[in-house]
């Protein structure tokens, strides 16, 4: 198929569809089919036949970035003692929504946002500020609530609808905590004067200086605005304020400040607070204050003991919030860990409450085109192809050779050089800006802003090194395009051409189009679609802050081309337009920081299957337990809350603690927490071993606690002659007991924390879970190894036959205790497909019927009325990219792995760590405390 003809019937699915509609993933999958199957017709070419499910594939991903998805439903947890009746709709009538009226016009001509999207939008914000507190009430109120989105899910677009919805109600003050980078700062003021403001503050402050209506201000005749007291190019400036003897008096209009969370900033807004308004007899200012604070689990809480004096940052932020007799505490995340552990009993007559979410809880919706951890790191990932490990042995180094830029490097050492896959990933990056750039000539599709980010430094002096050495590269490879691509026919495969070469070898890499397109990109766009690109640094000491002013570029109609380097700053709240490719390599020891550092997470129009991360294994891995286990759980514990209608005082949260060595969050955010065993539930998981220990003595036992396995089930067991798909052998009939005794002796790493043995083989006996499928895993072709040499069949013992066994990648992390690991970005020993075995024909055929997919996940072929649980050995042929990495294992001629599929119902568990909060320890240990 060529590619006019892919447009055309990508055209056509979309055109079928109405851009005020919202259709489901099944309903799109539908329509691709269907018009898949008329494919000849609307083409006029009978050759387009069996079109592919790659292919389909393909165009469902095109079709679902140019339509409107359904979102998830938002989930809403109130305390029935505090919770406010609807009040917006009622009291606010859509005339008087001026700052609502303006957005929502704003984002619908000049956003392009579809009339569901607004809806939508409209919907969820007036159910938040219903709970925010009404500010038209005359007696004095507290609220406290957490907004929980998912990393750059649109949680910006969300609480800018929260400050126009708060305006129109009338609201006095509405604070907004922008992180504690002036980075984050200032890309927040910016937005919101375009999306609140409507007009530019530039240095003003209050509503001074000349009135330059931008954004949402070029939506409306009148001149009404809020009033600022910071601006794009000041944080809180109390001296600036006290000069122009500026004050909440007698201001119609909200006044709005956007903070960092910084100590002295803080005291300075309570100082001019106290010392130029206007308290009444209780002390307190008679106003009504809206204070939302993203990424609220930083910095904002509280991280000493019971005992102690509070955090400055936490004493300063709720003393702001007791400065008014109205006040609203909205705190904003996307990794509510450290707010999950918030003793909810604090309070204080100077300070006020603690900031527990006493009052409500949102779990903020998301429409099914957002790419985040699930969809990038998950069982059945959406984007594949997208991650891609990193060359550790360069960047560490061995004991031979010392590494570029080890994870203990130090801010003096020498940087000489970068990776060299690195510079891989940078020319991926600039073939993908000349692929853009002909896409918009050619297609109409256009990608304003193209972003690159590196992170593999906390260190500010290598920041800048490696912005040095990047655009010193930058420099020589914009000469050797512009000397040989005009004939790149002649120069792409001599290496004399420099960078054209290296090039059109990644070229060759990463892309399947034909060499023809590769000439036509090199001749008539790479030379110019590189020559705006340039490194620069975002850190405390160099913000940015033109590279990072998306909304002013996108006004001038310019197209930012940039390599952002950096560490923290990139690491939280921090949009990067455009992101393409990530290259990212830090040591974290918290799911939150790892999950904020994150920034190719969001959504990607028209080039999500352009997007690459460059990381490491380790990472791919702990990402994946927080796409798997860690997310899933907590989101589940909220669906429960829901369902049971508990408020979150009444309904304590766990959060898993067992999967990886990651810690949840910070320990000193974990003082109001403690553990606990928690049954969970395993029912619907295929577990399996894909973290061994790189010891012969350890490997030979696992082998032998396998053999004496297969030499008491097989006997007395029930071989089936099936395929599968794979050249496995098949067995029913296998004791419970037996697979119990197999799990408790198989030992995996220490940090492979899914696969407990001593609980699993537990579980299994005292849950009586007998009948076992066996399923011995044979890959159905023979393979090469490394050198190409075909891999030969092996015999086990105990079994007639011979198998091919599944050739796997494996690497030996010595940093992580000796770690002998399968690699493969999704972490499984064996294929996708694995979890269907057990299952007969009809069986699979319903299962297909019934969720309308292609890649069916492992809970979805586990969850089948009557089947078997399922026992996988998988016979491992080991292949090591280093060849020193398997001298330890190198006499074996295969390894074992293991996989346990439980079927069943949702009350079978195994017992698990979590961290519980405060509330939740109550409700657990109770029986502990003694009899009033």
């Amino acid at each position: 198929m060529t590619d006019s003809q892919f447009d055309c019937i990508l055209r056509i699915i979309v055109d079928t569809i109405s851009p005020d509609e919202s259709v489901s993933e099944s309903e799109l999958r539908n329509q691709v089919e269907n018009i898949c199957n008329l494919a000849s017709l609307f083409l006029r070419d009978s050759s387009i036949k069996n079109i592919s499910e790659e292919i389909k594939d393909e165009l469902f991903q095109k079709a679902s970035e140019k339509v409107y998805i359904d979102w998830e439903p938002m989930i809403g947890i109130y305390d029935k003692r505090t919770r406010l009746a609807p009040w917006f709709e009622s009291s606010i009538s859509k005339p008087k929504r001026y700052y609502w009226n303006r957005y929502k016009e704003f984002l619908l001509k000049k956003k392009a946002w579809t009339q569901k999207q607004v809806e939508e939008l409209d919907r969820i914000s007036t159910l938040v500020i219903d709970q925010a507190g009404n500010p038209n009430s005359d007696t004095a109120w507290n609220r406290y609530g957490l907004v929980i989105g998912e990393v750059q899910s649109g949680k910006t677009a969300n609480y800018t609808a929260f400050c126009n919805k708060a305006a129109d109600a009338g609201y006095d003050v509405i604070i907004i905590l922008a992180g504690i980078s002036e980075a984050l700062r200032f890309q927040t003021q910016t937005r919101l004067d375009m999306e609140f403001a409507g007009r530019e503050t530039g240095s003003t402050v209050g509503n001074s200086g000349q009135f330059r209506p931008t954004g949402v201000g070029l939506y409306t005749k009148t001149q009404r605005s809020p009033a600022n007291c910071t601006s794009a190019n000041s944080d809180f400036n109390i001296n600036l304020l006290e000069g122009q003897q500026f004050s909440l008096k007698g201001w119609r209009e909200s006044t709005f400040f956007v903070l960092k969370k910084n100590v002295k900033v803080l005291e300075n807004v309570v100082t001019w607070l106290t010392r130029n308004n206007e308290v009444g007899s209780t002390g307190r200012i008679e106003k009504t204050l809206l204070l939302i604070d993203d990424e609220s689990d930083n910095a904002s809480q509280n991280t000493r003991g019971q005992d102690c004096d509070p955090t400055k940052t936490n004493g300063w932020v709720r003393k702001i919030l007791n400065q008014f007799t109205r006040s609203s505490y909205m705190a904003i995340t996307a990794t509510p860990f450290a707010n999950i552990f918030v003793d909810p009993d604090v309070d204080d007559e100077d300070l006020g409450a603690g900031l527990f979410p006493k009052d409500y809880l949102f779990k903020l919706s998301k429409p099914s085109n957002y790419i985040g951890v699930k969809e990038i790191f998950g069982d059945n990932p959406k984007l594949e192809n997208v991650l891609i490990e990193i060359n550790l042995e360069q960047i560490e180094g061995t004991k031979e050779n010392p590494g570029i830029l080890p994870l203990s490097h130090k801010k003096d050492d020498e940087l000489e050089s970068l990776p060299d896959d690195l510079y891989d990933a940078l020319r991926y990056f600039l073939l993908s800006n000349a692929i853009f750039d002909r896409e918009e000539k050619e297609k109409h599709q256009r990608l304003l802003h193209r972003s690159m980010l590196i992170n593999i430094s906390r260190f500010i002096i290598k920041h800048n090194e490696i912005t040095t050495l990047i655009n010193e590269w930058l420099i020589q490879a914009k000469a050797d395009i512009n000397n040989y691509a005009s004939q790149a026919g002649l120069y792409s495969d001599n290496v004399d051409s420099g960078e054209l070469y290296e090039l059109h070898r990644i070229w060759n890499c990463f892309f399947t189009k034909p060499e023809s397109s590769w000439i036509d990109l090199a001749m008539n766009y790479l030379s110019e679609s590189i020559q705006s690109i340039e490194a620069v640094p975002v850190n405390q000491n160099r913000l940015a802050k033109e590279a990072l002013d998306f909304e002013l570029a996108t006004k001038k109609n310019e197209s930012h081309r940039y390599v952002f380097i950096g560490g923290f700053a990139l690491a939280r709240g921090l949009t990067l337009e455009g992101l393409i490719v990530s290259y990212f390599y830090r040591r974290t020891g918290c799911y939150d920081t790892l999950l904020q550092m994150g920034r190719w997470f969001g959504y990607r129009p028209n080039y999500s299957n352009y997007v690459k991360i460059w990381t490491s294994r380790d990472l791919m891995d702990s990402y994946r337990d927080l796409a798997c286990e860690v997310l899933p759980d907590l989101y589940s514990q909220i669906e429960t809350m829901n369902e049971t209608e508990l408020s979150p005082i009444d309904f304590g949260l766990m959060i898993r603690n067992d999967v990886s060595s990651l810690e949840i969050t910070a320990r000193n955010k974990m003082r109001a927490s403690r553990d606990y065993m928690h049954p969970c539930v395993i029912a619907g998981h295929l577990v399996e071993t894909p973290r061994l220990i790189n010891n012969k003595s350890i490997i030979s036992q696992n082998n032998l606690a396998v053999y004496k396995f297969l030499a008491t089930v097989l006997p007395n067991a029930q071989h089936v002659d099936t395929k599968y798909g794979t050249e496995g052998l098949f067995w029913k009939g296998i004791s419970g007991h037996d697979v119990a005794s197999l799990v408790k002796q198989f030992r995996v790493h220490p940090w492979h924390l899914s696969f407990q043995s001593e609980a699993l083989a537990e579980y299994i006996i005292e849950n009586e879970i007998t009948d076992w499928d066996l399923y011995i895993a044979g890959n159905q072709n023979p393979s090469e190894d490394k050198k190409g040499s075909k891999i030969q069949q092996i015999s086990i013992k105990g079994i007639d036959s011979c198998i091919n066994p599944f050739p796997r990648d494996m690497d030996l992390n010595e940093q992580n205790g000796n770690m002998l690991r399968v690699s493969g970005s999704k972490l499984k020993v064996g294929s996708g497909a694995m979890a269907r075995i057990g299952l007969s024909e009809s069986q699979y055929k319903d299962v297909k019927k019934k969720h309308q997919r292609k890649n069916l996940s492992d809970s979805m072929l586990l969850n089948v009325r009557g089947r078997r649980p399922l026992l996988i050995i998988y016979p491992l042929k080991m292949l090591f990219e280093n060849e020193l990495d398997g001298e330890e294992t190198k006499n074996f001629e295969y390894i074992f792995a293991l996989g346990l599929g439980f079927p069943g119902d949702k009350s079978q568990s195994i017992k698990k760590q979590y961290k519980v909060n405060l509330v939740k320890a109550r409700e657990l240990f109770a029986e502990e405390e003694d009899d009033e």
